[in-house]
């Protein structure tokens, strides 16, 4: 009777501790899954914060518009619905004057979140780049409503204030901006754009220099510092800046067209015309490119007849 007793109780002890032993591999399985499943969305996470940087920085500071888009992609394929990026990827299609795209794009983000300062900041430089600056600074107010101290459109507002003519009223956004961040090389070179307009050239160069500085690869600070150089006729240093330029970003059109026109005031019409058709090629829709290409072949060639025909096109 004793070994019976003994074995009415083994078989149900050995079941319990089979069943404990079964719970604790699925449990140690389960922590195993739940571990590589946490380390996929953190290299996810960590994917998506570096191709952003990279977009912005193709975007913002050497104007590579087309390798900004490729970064941005790569956030899309990840995650359809980052706002943050589609309204990023209009914003660099509207450089490309692409607006059917960008439209598409930014219209979905605000359709994700309408109250994102970003999306209707993005939509707000797609309507300025289209020429309809008062809708574009509605977008922009409404953005700075939501968030007085977001630096982009802070930035962007001052810029629009300033191809108005109003420049001081621009500067004192730059200076808002420039509160926020003063090492900013994208604000420091706009509101370097805006004392050149002003015809404050020395000053320009001042915050042109204090971008280069933060950014030696700023590409727009680079430019328009060449521009003022060769505008005043110091053309063997205007090209080493026009050089520089092209050679962090061999595509961009300005750099092309002031190249362009600094060879055209030097008497050398080929290499000139050269560097023109590649701006034109590169960017065709470009009206700027157009009335600078021909505001040169007045100024330093007297060729009235393609220069009319240059800003034919682009009216």
């Amino acid at each position: 009777m004793i070994l019976k007793e003994n074995q009415k109780y083994f078989i149900p002890i050995f079941i319990v501790i089979s069943i404990i032993f079964i719970l604790i591999l699925i449990s140690i399985d389960y922590s195993k899954s739940s571990f590589a499943f946490v380390t996929k969305i953190n290299q996810s996470n960590k994917n998506i914060s570096e191709f952003i940087k990279k977009g912005d920085y193709n975007r913002e500071i050497i104007r590579d518009y087309h390798k900004a888009i490729e970064w941005y992609d790569k956030v899309l394929d990840i995650d359809q619905t980052n706002v943050d990026t589609l309204s990023k990827k209009a914003l660099a299609l509207s450089n490309l004057y692409n607006f059917t795209e960008a439209f598409e794009l930014v219209n979905k983000a605000l359709d994700l979140e309408p109250n994102s300062v970003i999306a209707l900041s993005a939509k707000g430089f797609a309507i300025y780049m289209r020429g309809n600056i008062s809708e574009a600074i509605k977008y922009y107010d409404k953005a700075l409503t939501i968030n007085a101290n977001f630096i982009w459109t802070l930035d962007h507002k001052g810029y629009t204030l300033s191809d108005q003519g109003n420049y001081s009223e621009a500067i004192k956004y730059f200076d808002k901006a420039l509160e926020i961040n003063p090492n900013d090389a994208d604000l420091l070179s706009d509101k370097g754009d805006a004392l050149s307009r002003q015809g404050n050239y020395s000053e320009a160069i001042k915050y042109y220099d204090k971008a280069l500085t933060v950014n030696p690869n700023e590409v727009v600070s680079l430019i328009d510092k060449g521009y003022i150089l060769s505008d005043r006729g110091n053309y063997s240093e205007a090209i080493r800046y026009f050089d520089k330029a092209l050679e962090i970003n061999p595509n961009d059109a300005y750099a092309l067209i002031y190249k362009g026109g600094l060879l055209l005031a030097l008497g050398n019409y080929a290499d000139a015309i050269k560097y023109y058709n590649k701006a034109l090629k590169l960017s065709p829709d470009d009206y700027g490119v157009f009335n600078n290409i021909a505001y040169d072949l007045v100024r330093y060639s007297y060729n009235y007849s393609k220069a009319l025909e240059l800003v034919n096109k682009a009216l």
